[in-house]
């Protein structure tokens, strides 16, 4: 056994050139948020999840951020919603809301089996709002929508299950100004092909290969448009070892070739991120031993190492605790961008890179009770920033505002605690709080970096039937930034009054308060969205 961990820990420092443990990820998350994952409430049961938290998996509880149970809808691509109140699903699911704010909230989603071993789905989506809201200069007509298409198939063989997926997304939008075209938008395109071994042995593995393509027209405000196109192959290779202690050896790799058309600042380049693992089990610890590599063959840095190291202990039945050191490096392309603000402009050549994250906490878990306090720092070079916005004047009185983006080496020790409880299913309550010191040279580039954050949820079930849902969300800002604390209280309710329909309303930013979501473009003020939903 000695001579098994000591093999696999020598394995692991050798081959320190690999990237971050989810390596079906196209972009490596060098973010650590605590706040809890946001799910749908009236899907899953009601009992909080308290599996191991570390930097890269937050503490997973069953609560709605937004008081939006559908929320993690658009992300999940999921098909198996629940009316409130349902007991089993159905293969379709369907809704439909208009609100006050020209809101719109659409999606519909349907799944067959054609044989015992083909399954295929399919799902469709529109979200989105257009009004009048606050800004920098003067009120403007925001617009912002975002509709999908995808389709998956899958075939069961005796030895894999082998699938096909495409999917089609548009972002219909416009930037805030007098002196450019309003017609902004943006189209992704991805197909691939997938599979899964169900092998019996302890082999396994899981691989894409597929092609991905965003274009961005009127770019910059200009009638050029930009695009970036994107061929990958993907995979994952898992040994489990017949050993009681050390578990398995993992290989996992992310390999993608670049290209760009139009006024990019980027260059062609080719990224290949691995990322060898193993996990070794004691009596009462867990031992996560790997290494994040990112090769680059252009457009900064070409190459960067980062931990990947976890443990965790069961000191009693209710107490665990847990620490962890992970790092990786995401390089600046157009989903990046996107990730920091949808309103983005320059494109950062430099990758963003974090040295390293260490986090420590622990975690209470008894009955209905969770609770996870932490603390850790961070340092990451060259982090991509949106800082606060250049109002440009053109002549006679036109101007354009440009959520302004950069990069700086910035450091960071953060506290933070979540909490959850749940009363037999009819209450549950949950809190989640952080305070984050940042360390930045240039402090004007942590604007929209909050330093203060709390989060309140709180979800009933009065009847079988009959849900609501209040959340409240609180920020400040203390980094020498203009941004105003955010101060948002949202409420939904959602009855299912005959065995297939329901019906849903929906307010968010009740408190109608203003606050900037991204540089120099603030929150839509309140609305109140109505709207039905079905099951068949």
């Amino acid at each position: 056994m000695k001579k098994s961990i000591i093999l696999a820990a020598a394995m692991a420092i050798s081959c320190t050139m690999f990237a971050q443990k989810d390596s079906l990820n196209a972009v490596i998350n060098v973010e650590n948020d605590y706040a809890p994952v946001v799910t749908k409430a009236t899907k899953k049961g009601f009992t909080p999840q308290t599996e191991q938290n570390t930097g890269n998996t937050p503490l997973e509880l069953e609560f709605s951020q937004k008081a939006n149970p559908f929320k993690g809808f658009t992300s999940e691509r999921d098909v198996t919603e629940l009316l409130p109140g349902q007991k089993k699903s159905l293969p379709g699911y369907a809704r439909l809301g208009y609100g006050t704010g020209n809101n719109v909230d659409g999606k519909i989603s349907y799944q067959y089996d054609i044989t015992k071993r083909d399954n295929i789905k399919a799902m469709a989506s529109i979200e989105g709002f257009s009004s009048e809201i606050d800004g920098p200069v003067q009120k403007w007509d925001s617009r912002m929508f975002n509709s999908w298409v995808s389709a998956d198939y899958k075939h069961r063989f005796d030895y894999l299950i082998l699938g096909a997926s495409g999917n089609f997304e548009n972002n219909v939008f416009n930037y805030q100004g007098e002196n450019i075209p309003d017609k902004q938008n943006n189209q992704k395109f991805n197909a691939e092909v997938n599979g899964v071994s169900q092998l019996t042995g302890p082999f396994a593995y899981k691989f894409s290969v597929g092609f991905a393509r965003n274009h961005y027209k009127y770019s910059d405000g200009i009638k050029n448009s930009r695009w970036q196109n994107r061929m990958y192959v993907k995979g994952l290779i898992s040994h489990e070892i017949d050993d009681r202690d050390l578990s398995n050896i993992n290989l996992g790799m992310d390999i993608s070739n670049y290209t760009y058309g139009g006024p990019a600042t980027l260059k062609n380049f080719i990224s290949a991120d691995f990322n060898p693992y193993t996990d070794i089990y004691f009596k009462h610890a867990k031992l996560h031993i790997g290494a994040n590599v990112s090769l680059l063959s252009n457009n900064g840095s070409r190459f960067a190492i980062a931990p990947d190291l976890s443990i965790e202990s069961a000191v009693t039945k209710t107490l665990t605790l847990y620490a962890n050191i992970t790092g990786g490096r995401t390089a600046g392309t157009f989903e990046a961008m996107e990730q920091v603000s949808p309103y983005w402009i320059n494109i950062l050549p430099k990758p963003a890179y974090t040295i390293a994250d260490i986090i420590a906490g622990a975690r209470i878990a008894h009955e209905s009770l969770s609770v996870d306090m932490y603390a850790g720092y961070a340092y990451t070079k060259d982090d991509f920033l949106n800082y606060a916005v250049d109002v440009i004047e053109v002549f006679d009185d036109r101007f354009e505002v440009i959520s302004a983006m950069g990069q700086e080496n910035t450091a960071r020790i953060y506290v933070g605690a979540n909490a959850a409880y749940d009363y037999e299913g009819w209450l549950k309550l949950s809190a989640n709080s952080r305070y984050t010191h940042w360390k930045c040279d240039e402090k004007y580039l942590l604007a929209t970096k909050p330093e203060f954050e709390l989060g309140l949820n709180a979800e009933s079930r009065f009847l079988d039937d009959f849900y609501i849902t209040l959340a409240y969300n609180f920020a400040t800002y203390g980094n020498d930034a203009p941004s105003k604390n955010k101060n948002e209280l949202n409420l939904r309710t959602s009855y299912r009054f005959m065995d297939r329909i329901g019906a849903f309303i929906e307010g968010n930013n009740l408190l109608n308060r203003e606050y900037v979501k991204y540089a120099g473009y603030y929150e839509q003020g309140i609305n109140i969205l109505l709207g039905l939903s079905a099951t068949f």
